[in-house]
């Protein structure tokens, strides 16, 4: 079997597709795990404690800063006034 060089590239653009959905799902999940570690490790600080916990390690700022959100949001109050609550 001869393979053309429209299959090549074809094959090629398939491969990359499947490495790249495989890479960012595998990304998204280990994300959501860190996450589930991070809030535990930051309801279990002490109070006043500013510093990042190491669960928190891997986890990306942006991803951070809203579990810190969450979290503030939760210890306020606050929740079931923004309909958040839960």
């Amino acid at each position: 079997m001869k393979l053309t060089r429209r299959t090549i590239i074809a094959l090629s653009v398939a491969a990359a597709l499947i490495v790249g959905a495989t890479t960012g799902y595998f990304w998204y999940f280990s994300q959501d795990q860190i996450s589930v570690r991070c809030m535990h490790a930051l309801k279990e600080r002490a109070e006043g404690d500013r510093s990042r916990p190491a669960a928190c390690d891997g986890l990306t700022d942006e991803n951070y800063s809203l579990l810190i959100l969450d979290l503030s949001i939760e210890r306020s109050g606050l929740g079931g006034l923004l309909g958040v609550d839960g």
